[in-house]
């Protein structure tokens, strides 16, 4: 018999896509789901890395079943996502009651990781490896996703990493850098979501306006996305996050205005003011040109 399984997620939007894969899978290989963690065998800490405080937490969280660890031998811990791409090894060196570590491009491996955790007792650790990490053709397509009942929303991710390097920012090193999912692909998969009853969508990266795709000779950038996902009969209501200032072009703007189902909203950060800030920090635009 397959064993309960406790997830809890923090950080970005991202984050709550990978953990709805994860579920997915884990359901199709067998495991059951559930919210007390005090019934689970396997525990999975999707983590978050943006902020000193978010990592903190789950050291804590860490900490305290440490007691149960010790106890109770069929416990798995998983401590997943971007924290552990940035910590690897020293997770498992420095909290022994931490059996899988699992980097966010590996996550197709993490139920067999958790499986062999559990058989062989032996200590599991996966990083992100360019040679590994699923290709964006398969990713998100070819894996079961659980979406809660009562949901009407879903994230779809049209990109994963980022190549801004912000002098504060962990996210080009624990996730990687800029790939864009090709575009009939992302529609796709969205088709499939609005047949299983979502009405509005989210398209997520972590620079969502910087997507970029070429097909042949044709080049794809996210005002063409939005055209495409808003000709799908059945969607309502199109978002999306989390756009970098400087790469907004006069076209996704364009297609905000054009395109009823594409919501009114952009999703940007609030920063300094100052120039001399934003070039301290790498950000590459300056005040005046956010304002624009």
């Amino acid at each position: 018999m397959k064993s309960n399984v406790y997830i809890e997620t923090m950080g970005c939007q991202m984050n709550k896509l990978d953990s709805e894969l994860i579920v997915g899978e884990l359901i199709q290989q067998g495991y059951h789901i559930t919210d007390d963690l005090a019934q689970a065998q396997v525990v999975i800490y999707n983590t978050c890395s943006v902020r000193q405080h978010a990592e903190d937490k789950v050291i804590s969280k860490i900490g305290q079943l440490g007691w149960r660890h010790h106890q109770q031998g069929d416990l798995v811990l998983a401590v997943v996502g971007c924290m552990a791409q940035r910590m690897g090894r020293q997770l498992l060196d420095n909290h022994p009651q931490v059996d899988v570590v699992c980097a966010p491009g590996q996550l197709h491996r993490l139920g067999e990781m958790i499986h062999l955790a559990q058989r062989d007792k032996q200590r599991q650790l996966t990083l992100n490896d360019p040679s590994q990490m699923e290709p964006l053709e398969q990713l998100d397509m070819a894996h079961p996703r659980h979406l809660p009942k009562t949901s009407f929303q879903a994230y779809l991710r049209v990109m994963r990493g980022c190549n801004n390097h912000c002098s504060y920012c962990v996210v080009p090193y624990v996730r990687g850098p800029e790939q864009s999912r090709p575009i009939d692909n992302i529609v796709t998969e969205a088709k499939r979501l609005v047949e299983a009853g979502i009405i509005e969508i989210t398209l997520l990266g972590q620079t969502v306006n910087s997507y970029r795709y070429s097909d042949g000779h044709k080049k794809f950038h996210l005002a063409d996305v939005l055209e495409k996902v808003h000709e799908i009969e059945g969607l309502q209501r199109v978002r999306f996050v989390t756009s970098y200032p400087r790469d907004f072009d006069e076209r996704i703007l364009q297609a905000m205005a054009d395109l009823p189902k594409v919501c009114e909203y952009l999703h940007i950060p609030a920063q300094s003011g100052s120039d001399k800030i934003l070039k301290a920090m790498n950000r590459r635009y300056t005040a005046q040109q956010y304002l624009s």
